[in-house]
């Protein structure tokens, strides 16, 4: 039993010495100039700190001819659509629009029409009858009219007075018939003049009609105002509310009116963005800017700003509650046929200039006690320096006290054996 309890003291004992070596092996470690540099450092610089601001927006032209749906076609499918980029000549076929519908209506207004040109030259033909029919009895009128008045004109001796009484009644009857037939004429005459103007009236209305479909037939053929490059547009009602944007595509349907391509004119280019409230003011008209286009890589084109608006627009797509933006574009001063409308492209503008300052990374300051610090190397250990910051930037900080250019500082805060105690 007491050989036992020997053994236990031992090993007890065994151990402790053990963790005691390894303690102060990671005390002389930790105390050693080699360990201080596994901690990442900067040096602290004297230069000029530059705060730009980046902005992600899209190519676009100054001027394009824009090609729209028709406004009067009804149901617009598209069936055909010559791809984004392709290059066109006046008079090519951009789109084509579903004509069944359309054309059925011409094919109606075309029967309809010739019915109604056959209906006025019926009417016509039975003016042309009757006016025949009132043509002979006016000529029996009149040859009865003047029979009685020959049979009135024999001398009254040759003639018994009451044969010519009756001559004369003859001759009033004849007279009242023609007066009568020849006022039946003008009536049936002007009847059937107010029947050929009606029909007429219902012709010219189809042939409108007629008209105005031929013209919406004609007009789901959309054909290219000018030569350029056609450029697809965006269909504004395609997709949900949080699905990406989709441009115009074959299958699609269209409203009246609907823009669907551009012929963009890239002799002139811009950039268009959106600038958040709080930017608002450190921009101005006249800036210079450099732009950065992502299906351009490599190239820097330079830009200006052209203008910014005076009234904020609210954006509902960037969530609750909605951003309120101002609307920025940027006139790049060199274009070139790389660039296409529509592109996606990022623009840096500076907003602020230091020159002369210290500069750390933003990265190099920490917050002990409540104010801002720097680990300052000295020798083997990190000196927690405070400091005073004159201006912060995304990635950068002017530092106007507490360390000196040349001076080294942490970027990751040191291990507490490794920072130096006052």
């Amino acid at each position: 039993m007491w050989r036992n309890s020997g053994r236990v003291a031992t090993s007890v004992l065994w151990v402790l010495g053990v963790a005691t070596v390894a303690l102060a092996v990671i005390g002389f470690l930790a105390m050693s100039p080699q360990a201080a540099t596994d901690v990442p450092t900067t040096e602290v610089i004297r230069g000029a700190m530059v705060e730009t601001l980046e902005l992600r927006g899209e190519i676009r032209p100054i001027r394009s001819l824009v090609v729209n749906a028709p406004m009067r076609s009804g149901e617009l499918q598209i069936v055909h659509l010559i791809a984004s980029g392709t290059t066109v000549d006046v008079g090519d076929v951009i789109v084509q629009f579903d004509d069944t519908s359309v054309r059925q209506s011409v094919q109606e207004g075309e029967s309809e029409l010739e019915q109604a040109e056959a209906e006025i030259e019926q009417a016509r033909a039975e003016g042309r009858i009757r006016d025949e029919e009132h043509r002979t009895a006016l000529l029996t009128a009149q040859y009865d009219v003047e029979r009685a008045r020959l049979d009135m004109a024999v001398p009254t001796r040759l003639v018994a007075r009451l044969d010519l009484e009756r001559a004369k009644l003859a001759f009033a009857d004849a007279t009242q018939r023609l007066a009568e037939e020849e006022s039946k004429a003008r009536a049936d005459r002007a009847a059937t003049e107010t029947d050929v103007q009606s029909r007429e009236r219902a012709r010219d209305k189809v042939a409108d009609d007629l008209a105005r479909a031929r013209q919406s037939l004609a007009g789901l053929v959309i054909r290219a105002p000018a030569a350029g490059t056609i450029h697809i547009l965006v269909n504004g009602r395609g997709g949900g509310p949080f699905g990406s944007r989709q441009v115009f595509r074959e299958g699609d349907r269209a409203w009246p009116g609907a823009p669907i391509a551009e012929l963009p004119d890239l002799s002139e280019i811009l950039l268009t963005s959106k600038l958040e409230e709080e930017d608002r003011g450190r921009l101005r008209t006249g800036q210079t800017a450099t732009v950065r286009v992502d299906a351009v890589p490599g190239r820097e084109f330079h830009a200006t700003v052209d203008h910014i608006s005076v009234l904020a627009r609210v954006d509902f797509s960037s969530g609750f509650p909605p951003a309120r933006n101002f609307d920025l574009r940027l006139r790049l001063d060199d274009g070139g046929a790389a660039l296409r409308p529509g592109m996606s492209a990022t623009a840096r503008l500076v907003v602020d200039r230091l020159d002369d300052v210290l500069k750390i990374p933003a990265q190099a300051v920490f917050t002990v006690g409540g104010r801002p610090v720097a680990y300052r190397l000295v020798g083997s250990r990190f000196e927690p320096v405070p400091i005073d910051i004159a201006k912060r930037t995304g990635d950068e900080v002017a530092v106007s006290n507490g360390v000196v250019a040349g001076d080294r500082v942490a970027t990751v805060e040191p291990p507490v054996a490794m920072i130096a105690r006052p």
